[in-house]
């Protein structure tokens, strides 16, 4: 079973979006790039566009994916991955910060382009329901709804298996949506099939504690 580690993150107080995005990318991808046995990584910039709307809850998302979670779990206190926490005091805020590890279920297989952006909103379940009926409930029932949002390019469902370092995940999955470029996210967001699939989202999720944030990808290993 692949899976992806999906790590959101803020920025330190002292950087600009500008400053926090090129040192991620040029100077910390590399060193994380080292880690063995990743066989992607990505990572999601937030659109620093959206900043004028509202204050999203994350700066951007690292998302890494091993073969297994044995081959994840076995690489912790590698020095590859200590020089890559190390480096991250330079730019992380890590008391605004949330871990989990996912396995991916694609519902939509496209071929986002090159100026596609990707909302990433981060779901904890409603109270009262389990683990796996939230996963049931996500798969069965709401993704078909959200299956019908016109634009739509890709929509990955990202589902927790796992915390990290022994911790419960942060949250208990992720929807990945994509879309060709802002313009045609913020149409599809107006319409009725994308206002239906929001009317539904209260059946699974607590919707008080949901995290979304639009971004675009920079890979640093395909």
């Amino acid at each position: 079973m692949t899976v992806k580690l999906i790590y959101c993150i803020n920025r330190k107080p002292e950087l600009s979006v500008a400053e926090f995005q090129e040192y991620w990318f040029n100077t910390h991808g590399p060193i994380a790039a080292r880690i063995p046995g990743v066989r992607r990584y990505v990572q999601c910039h937030t659109l620093p566009e959206t900043y004028g709307e509202a204050n999203p809850l994350f700066d951007g998302a690292a998302q890494l994916s091993w073969d297994s979670l044995e081959d994840m779990q076995a690489v912790s206190g590698r020095p590859e991955v200590t020089a890559a926490l190390e480096d991250e005091r330079a730019f992380i805020d890590h008391s605004r910060v949330a871990y989990f590890v996912t396995e991916e279920h694609v519902e939509i297989e496209g071929r986002p382009g090159a100026g596609a952006v990707k909302m990433i909103a981060c779901f904890k379940r409603k109270p009262g329901i389990s683990k796996e009926e939230f996963a049931q409930y996500w798969g069965e029932t709401h993704a078909p709804i959200a299956r019908g949002i016109p634009g739509l390019v890709k929509y990955v469902r990202a589902v927790s298996v796992a915390g990290v370092g022994g911790r419960e995940p942060d949250y208990d999955g992720a929807a990945e949506l994509y879309y060709p470029d802002l313009a045609s996210l913020r149409t599809a967001m107006g319409g009725g099939e994308a206002q239906a699939s929001s009317a539904d989202v209260p059946n699974f999720v607590d919707t008080g504690a949901i995290a979304a944030f639009i971004t675009r990808e920079r890979p640093v290993i395909e």
